[in-house]
């Protein structure tokens, strides 16, 4: 209050977060050839641009030490990665609602919140650090990520056995997923704070992960010690160049490294496909409506009209052996192979509700075939388009009201996914009134391990993939 913060962030986590980053970006604004923010890998290259041509901008990264501003609510990782945030910290100095602490009392996991919380930060491009998470958390975290991980700030516990640090097999499984270590300058995490400690423990660091893995992890904070500032940084690149690193290994610690994780997993950086944005009409096959046998739709349908809603996922259709997902323009032209079966299927919900059908970039018949090759890879590719249309579908067009779920083959795996990582356990749940996961095995040994409140039918459950038979999970209305 006496710095006159909005009264919002009196007792908001959420909105203290929200307020600094706004703060961050009206800095940015007023003085772009100073501040330049990095939410994208091309606001990268334009700061390293301007940099190379003489410019002095700083490049200023947001990021969250401590998920506890999620306030257990993972809509709220949205309105964060739309304020800019592109890194978080799952824990800080105490267990949390995603899972335990290094610091914590019992060294716990990742919460079922947690997990969904992990997925979503993948689903989004955000960075995931892990330096202060438990060591059963990290190894959670690496289950279950599917990008790699950073642990910002930390030490290494063969070279300083502290309870600060996590023991070097874990370190090493993090560098083979392609993670990155920043070394830190505190006591803690380096037992000797001197230039001469730090580089010690930089050295240990590049001999047990490799010299792609390190970089410099100073935690600046103002709550440690340090035995200088970062405008004496070249102490260490002397101490070094005197202790016989070589040229490549010191470029890459002292920037080389993290230049390139952020320009690989920035979003835009490696790998990333443009997203399909669900908000436009023509990113659906039915949106609200009923279609005919041949494919033709009615017009929209009152919400008034239908007691609920359906989100359906229609199956593969796309047999292109040599492609692992199909383009969106494929999706539309694909004629009667899409549209009868969209129809077909569909329309058994027509009575009861209005019928939200996505297109998607389906994995080809192909990923089926090759899982292990490439299969998996495309299946995920499909799932990200079919997540993100959800998501829309209950942020836009459903808005609380009771809905369903269905889908077949392919389209049923997708809808399996979603009532596991975005119905099951959140407030969302006690408006599904059933889920119909048709042409795919459901056995009912998947529940009790996955499932908090969802149920199986006690008769519809088989594990036949014939359509015919279908496998269904229904939950009574509320």
């Amino acid at each position: 209050m006496a710095q006159r913060w909005p009264p919002a962030t009196w007792d908001s986590l959420l909105e203290r977060a929200l307020y600094q980053a706004h703060r961050l970006q009206a800095l940015a604004a007023a003085a772009p050839a100073q501040l330049m923010l990095l939410r994208e890998r091309a606001d990268l290259d334009a700061l390293l641009a301007a940099r190379a041509a003489g410019a002095d901008t700083v490049g200023g990264f947001l990021g969250l030490e401590g998920a506890h501003a999620l306030e257990g609510n993972l809509e709220n990782l949205d309105r964060l990665f739309a304020a800019g945030v592109r890194m978080v910290g799952l824990q800080h100095f105490f267990d949390n609602e995603l899972g335990g602490s290094l610091h914590g009392v019992d060294g716990g996991g990742l919460t079922g919140f947690g997990r969904r919380v992990v997925q979503r930060l993948d689903e989004l491009g955000m960075i995931i650090d892990v330096a202060h998470s438990s060591p059963q958390t990290v190894r959670d975290t690496l289950a279950l990520a599917e990008g790699p991980l950073v642990v910002s700030h930390s030490g290494f516990q063969g070279h300083c056995p502290t309870p600060r640090n996590i023991d070097d097999a874990l370190m090493q499984r993090i560098a083979a997923r392609g993670g990155l270590v920043g070394v830190g300058y505190w006591d803690a995490a380096i037992c000797d704070v001197s230039p001469e400690g730090i580089v010690a423990a930089i050295r240990y660091g590049i001999d047990l992960l490799g010299e792609d893995h390190v970089a410099l992890g100073s935690d600046y904070d103002g709550s440690t010690t340090v035995p200088f500032d970062t405008a004496e940084l070249a102490v260490l690149t002397q101490l070094m160049l005197d202790s016989g690193f070589s040229d490549a290994e010191i470029r890459k610690v002292m920037g080389g490294n993290l230049l390139r994780f952020l320009r690989e997993h920035l979003p835009g950086g490696r790998g990333a496909e443009r997203s399909v944005d669900y908000a436009q009409r023509d990113a659906w096959a039915l949106y609200g409506q009923d279609p005919a046998p041949d494919g033709s739709l009615a017009a929209p349908v009152a919400a008034a009209a239908r007691r609920a809603d359906v989100f359906y996922v229609h199956p593969t259709t796309f047999t292109d052996r040599s492609a692992w997902n199909a383009t969106l323009e494929t999706e539309r032209t694909l004629g009667a192979a899409n549209t009868t079966v969209i129809a077909r299927q569909s329309a058994s919900f027509a009575d009861c509700c209005r019928i939200f059908a996505p297109w998607y970039r389906q994995a080809s018949s192909r990923a089926f075939l090759e899982r292990d090759s490439g299969g998996e890879e495309a299946y995920a590719r499909a799932y990200a388009d079919v997540l993100a249309a959800f998501d829309h579908f209950l942020r836009v067009a459903n808005r609380d009201r009771p809905f369903l779920l269905a889908g077949h083959s392919q389209g049923a795996l997708h809808v399996l996914r979603l009532l596991r990582e975005r119905v099951d356990g959140t407030r969302h749940a006690d408006r599904l009134v059933a889920a119909y996961v048709i042409g795919i095995p459901v056995p009912r040994a998947l529940f009790a391990p996955r499932f908090s409140g969802v149920t199986p039918t006690p008769s519809n459950v088989s594990s036949s993939t014939s359509a015919t038979r279908p496998s269904s999970i229904v939950r009574s209305p509320p």
